[in-house]
């Protein structure tokens, strides 16, 4: 089928496996990509979470004029946003966290905020249809609950976000307008190549969402900080420091 990154036996190292963080590592020569000179260090280091989003919105089918809901504006959520937006589509991100809703803001993203009713917001915009495509991507219940009310017609929603527990999910919402809903799950090596296209012919802006740079002695600090929430996007550990 092509999906080797689905594979029933996948271990990665750092999340399944220990050993994400050695001195060094073997790799297969055809693994490895090319990362073109017009990338600096910190736009590389981006690169895997673009290729996350650019996996989303192929796998959602996003295309020019698609209104596209992003429920969540961390660093996936900002991400997926611009790769939509590059396809053409309308694209709004609901966030609730000040710090992500500015940085959003200066990205040029249009965002509904805390304080604001999501489902009202999304009926006017959309002329009362709902959106074409949902990317739940908070990991909050509440989101997944509120999803299928916000997705048109034969709409798609698309989950990026990961659940440890199940949910409850609108299930009449979901037959009567005959939605598609798949998971997102890493990504392809064609999702890479793209990610670094985009990134390096500019088409999507990295630099800002890099919130905090820390040095390998404060490894376990940074970690907590990306954990924690609150005033970070993306926390890079600058081995140079």
């Amino acid at each position: 089928m092509g999906g080797y990154y689905l594979c029933y036996r996948l271990k990665i190292y750092g999340v399944e496996l220990p050993g994400g963080m050695q001195d060094y590592w073997t790799v297969p020569a055809v693994r490895m990509l090319h990362v073109p000179d017009t990338l600096g260090d910190d736009q590389a280091a981006m690169i895997e979470p673009l290729a996350v989003a650019t996996h989303d919105v192929r796998r959602a089918e996003v295309k020019a004029g698609d209104s596209v809901l992003v429920l969540g504006g961390g660093p996936i959520g900002a991400l997926i946003a611009m790769v939509s937006r590059h396809r053409g589509a309308r694209v709004v991100v609901s966030e609730i966290n000040p710090f992500r809703v500015e940085i959003l803001a200066k990205l040029g993203i249009d965002v509904v905020g805390p304080g604001r009713d999501l489902a009202a917001f999304v009926d006017e915009w959309t002329g009362g249809d709902g959106a074409d495509v949902v990317f739940e991507v908070t990991g909050n219940a509440a989101a997944v609950t509120a999803m299928t009310g916000l997705a048109r017609v034969q709409g798609t929603i698309s989950m990026v976000a990961i659940h440890a527990e199940p949910l409850p999910v609108d299930l009449y919402r979901f037959f009567a307008r005959e939605l598609t809903m798949h998971g997102s799950r890493l990504y392809a090596r064609e999702d890479w190549d793209e990610a670094i296209r985009l990134a390096a012919t500019g088409a999507v802006t990295l630099g800002p969402l890099v919130s905090r740079r820390v040095p390998l002695e404060s490894l376990q600090d940074g970690m907590e900080q990306a954990l924690r929430g609150g005033p970070v996007m993306k926390v890079l550990i600058d081995l140079r420091a």
